[in-house]
């Protein structure tokens, strides 16, 4: 076996997990928008918002059953 050096990832250091490209740089993922807090502030406005209509919802059909 000619070129085995006997190490299980030739290159790389004990501990080294980072991800790494094929030039050996750390690889970097695409921006996606991860960066505005926007949209989960709005989702979370938005539960809030169901969750209130839900009870109101409710708590009138409550009512209306008591009479």
């Amino acid at each position: 076996m000619q070129g085995w050096s006997g190490k299980r990832n030739p290159g790389r250091k004990a501990g080294d997990h980072r991800l790494r490209s094929n030039y050996g740089q750390a690889a970097t993922l695409p921006k996606t928008g991860e960066a505005s807090p926007l949209p989960m502030q709005l989702a979370g406005v938005g539960l809030i918002a169901l969750g209130a209509a839900l009870f109101g919802f409710k708590k009138k059909q409550a009512a209306q059953k008591q009479l």
